[in-house]
């Protein structure tokens, strides 16, 4: 994710990445997650033979099929969310979002935060379709889709989504301002936003607020300030 930030402020504000290199940084990645999904299921020994690794590299039949079925699992979430809403558990109607914003507060001395305390949604998906997993530590992570239907259903979800997505561009727009301030507000952003796409809104917000918008503001306070000095000069 930081890599990828820190290619699109490049492109934005320093030179103009060429369309053939990303192009081909796409089609290795397409490779890329192929041969990881070829090699998941292996033994460890096999995973450090780079012989194994080019046979099984040239084996692969068709890449794009193989690379969207290892980014793929990311919608196991969704359905499992889907089949035990609301048959295991209620909707929460906005719930998990509200508590995602408690998040916004650090943690001022009790022993348990709210928003932990509350629970987070993909420990709450872990533990009830793999219970063996989360006893281990593990976890499935979740998805903004499954917390969309999980608070407002079949209707109510895309039209969350929907407006989430409006104020989303909304702020990315910003950086076609031309104004430092606001691109690196959404570079910041975007440094961590895209685990989004895998996680839940109580692990995005904090980060908007405290390492986006309060260095924003405070940046446009210290230049209003600044520019005010001047203008009294």
């Amino acid at each position: 994710m930081s890599a990828l930030t820190v290619a699109w402020i490049y492109d934005s504000v320093a030179y103009r990445i060429p369309r053939k290199f990303i192009v081909a940084a796409a089609i290795a990645g397409l490779i890329m997650f192929s041969l990881i999904r070829e090699t998941r299921g292996t033994g460890a020994r096999w995973r450090l033979s780079l012989d194994q690794q080019i046979e099984t590299l040239s084996n692969l039949q068709d890449p794009i099929s193989t690379a969207i079925g290892e980014m793929g699992y990311s919608f196991v979430t969704v359905a499992h969310t889907i089949a035990l809403v609301p048959a295991v558990r209620d909707y929460d109607l906005g719930t998990s979002y509200l508590y995602a914003t408690t998040a916004i507060v650090p943690n001022l001395g009790w022993e348990v935060h709210p928003g932990i305390a509350h629970g987070l949604l993909c420990d709450w998906i872990t533990k009830t379709v793999e219970p063996m997993v989360a006893a281990s530590g593990g976890g499935l992570g979740f998805s903004f889709i499954a917390e969309a239907f999980l608070n407002f259903g079949w209707f109510g979800g895309p039209l969350w989504l929907g407006f989430v997505g409006y104020l989303f561009t909304r702020l990315f727009l910003q950086a076609d301002s031309g104004d430092p301030a606001k691109q690196a507000l959404v570079a910041s952003f975007l440094s961590f936003f895209l685990v989004f796409a895998r996680g839940e809104s109580a692990i995005v917000v904090r980060g908007l607020v405290w390492y986006a918008v309060i260095p924003y503001l405070a940046a446009a306070v210290i230049t209003t300030g600044q520019r005010w000095r001047l203008g009294e000069r």
